[in-house]
């Protein structure tokens, strides 16, 4: 065997040693965050909400379908996961709802219009919110007229960042003005800085004390109603150019510079 392809061969042999070891090691690993997964399911979750899942609470039903699902329970317990999570959209819980339509090769897209304007019907801020998105989109929906609708009925309801779209709109004219009108749709007669500024005001104030939705928790984006710190930019606008507001550059930088809220999704709350 000529030396080259010997030594060839005792390298592949290492290489193929430290792949099955890491691979043993990586096993073990999973192993055991499975085991403590699970072990915290039944201990935070379980003790707490079984009882009241079986009993039809829909709340808890959609507590434990979440945290079962990240935090890897899903094979143990998925003929209850799916029980649970069958009645609660039969009987028109809104998490449920709005979650139906957020997997995208589940339903088609009538099918997932239809479930959204159910949710909405039944007062759900996160559907009024994502259909208002939908139509906001030249791959969507592609109609102002629809997607003012549903931001203006979720805004009257007290969702923040339905607040800020309509903001959004009476400024710019569009909702994401810097990305500009390749993706998104551009309101023709909107613009008036007043009503920007109104409620570009009454999102700060509705975020204060907005509560998530189950679902918006569990989202893995911005997904439905929440608080958008964007809202933040454009308020100090208004200090900076003494439009509406007094010329006020320390106000200005107040607003700008304010913290921004971090997004806490489902790694932050079952890490």
């Amino acid at each position: 065997m000529p030396l080259a392809q010997g030594l060839t061969d005792i390298w592949n042999r290492k290489v193929d040693n430290d792949n099955a070891e890491i691979l043993r090691e990586r096993s073990i690993r999973e192993a055991k965050e499975k085991e403590i997964n699970i072990k915290r399911f039944e201990t935070e979750y379980v003790e707490k909400y079984w009882t009241k899942a079986n009993e039809g609470n829909q709340e808890a039903q959609m507590i434990l379908y979440y945290a079962s699902f990240h935090l890897q329970c899903t094979e143990i317990y998925y003929s209850q996961r799916e029980k649970w999570f069958n009645e609660a959209i039969d009987n028109n819980n809104l998490d449920a709802l709005v979650q139906k339509v957020s997997w995208p090769n589940e339903v088609t897209n009538k099918e997932r219009l239809d479930y959204l304007e159910h949710a909405a019907v039944y007062g759900s801020l996160d559907a009024m919110v994502m259909l208002g998105d939908y139509y906001d989109v030249k791959s969507g929906g592609n109609n102002p007229e629809m997607a003012f609708n549903f931001y203006t009925l979720g805004a009257e309801k007290g969702s923040p960042n339905a607040m800020y779209y309509l903001g959004m709109i009476h400024k710019y004219g569009t909702t994401h003005p810097k990305v500009g009108n390749k993706f998104y749709i551009k309101y023709e007669n909107k613009i008036d800085k007043n009503k920007a500024f109104e409620w570009f005001s009454k999102s700060i104030i509705a975020g204060e004390n907005h509560e998530r939705s189950i679902f918006q928790t569990n989202s893995q984006y911005h997904q439905g109603s929440t608080f958008d710190p964007n809202v933040y930019e454009e308020l100090s606008y208004f200090h900076k150019k003494g439009e509406i507001l007094d010329l006020d550059k320390e106000k200005a930088e107040f607003f700008k510079n304010l913290p921004q809220v971090e997004y806490k999704g489902p790694h932050h709350y079952y890490k």
